[in-house]
C-alpha cells in the first residue's frame, strides 16, 4: 500500500527511497473511495513520508482526515511508535492536523465521541 504513495512505483517490495513523485495509487484511491482510511502506524507508513519529508508532510496535511495512527502497545513500550511521534515533531504538522490522525479520525470511525 505505502510504496504506491508516490506514482513512480515499479517495485512493490520493500521501502522504496527518493522523491514521491504525483500519481500514486494510494493517494488515488483515498480521493476516490470516501470511506477508506490509511494507517500510519506500520514502519511502511513512517517510511513513505520520511523518504520525501516535504511532500510527506503535504500529504499528511491535505488528507488528514482519512490517516489513522493505531498501536497495541501502552505506556511508552513500543520504540517503534516513539519514532514516528519524534518524526511528525520534526515537520511542524499544525495541532489539529495531529489530533486528527492520532485521536479524532479513530474515534469518530469507531463511533467513540459520545463515550
Amino acid at each position: 500500500w505505502w510504496n504506491s504513495i508516490s506514482g513512480d512505483v515499479k517495485d512493490f517490495k520493500g521501502y522504496p527511497e527518493g522523491k514521491i513523485t504525483p500519481g500514486g495509487a494510494a493517494v488515488r484511491l483515498l480521493e476516490k473511495y470516501p470511506n477508506m482510511y490509511a494507517d500510519l502506524s506500520a514502519n511502511s507508513g513512517l517510511n513513505a513520508i520520511k523518504r520525501d519529508p516535504e511532500t510527506g508532510r503535504k500529504f499528511l496535511i491535505d488528507y488528514s482526515h482519512k490517516l489513522l495512527f493505531g498501536t497495541d502497545t501502552f505506556g511508552g513500550s513500543d520504540k517503534s511508535s516513539q519514532s514516528h511521534f519524534d518524526f511528525f515533531n520534526t515537520i511542524d504538522l499544525p495541532e489539529n492536523v495531529k489530533n486528527k490522525i492520532f485521536s479524532e479520525n479513530a474515534r469518530s470511525l469507531l463511533k467513540l465521541n459520545s463515550i
